[in-house]
C-alpha cells in the first residue's frame, strides 16, 4: 500500500515514484535517521535514485536533514494537530446573565 506521505504536490506522481517514496518512508519509520547510502542498501536502489527522491521530499517538508556528518535523514515531525482533534465535540459555553 502506498503511504499518503509519498504523494508530492510539485511533481507528477507516477506509480513507480510513489512506490519508491513509500519504501523510503517505511525505512525511515522503522530504522530512524539514515544516510542516503544506508537507505540505498535497505531499499535496494541506487544512491542517485534515493538522493533524487529525498530532494523532492525535502522540498515538500516530508523529510529533514540532521546536522551530522554524514547527513542523516528523518521524517519531519507533524506540523499540525491530527484531524481527529477537530472532530471532538466542544462544550458550549453558557451565556452570563446580565443583572
Amino acid at each position: 500500500m502506498v503511504s499518503r506521505l509519498a504523494y508530492l504536490i510539485w511533481i507528477r506522481n507516477v506509480r513507480q515514484g510513489l512506490v519508491t517514496r513509500t519504501r523510503i518512508i517505511r525505512a525511515l519509520e522503522q530504522e530512524g535517521p539514515l544516510t542516503i547510502s544506508e537507505l540505498s542498501k535497505i531499499v535496494g536502489l541506487t544512491t542517485s535514485t534515493i538522493a533524487h527522491h529525498i530532494a523532492n521530499m525535502k522540498r515538500e517538508h516530508i523529510v529533514v536533514a540532521l546536522p551530522t556528518s554524514p547527513v542523516r535523514w528523518r521524517l519531519s515531525p507533524p506540523e499540525s494537530e491530527p484531524l481527529t482533534s477537530f472532530l471532538v465535540p466542544q462544550r458550549k459555553r453558557r451565556k452570563r446573565k446580565k443583572h
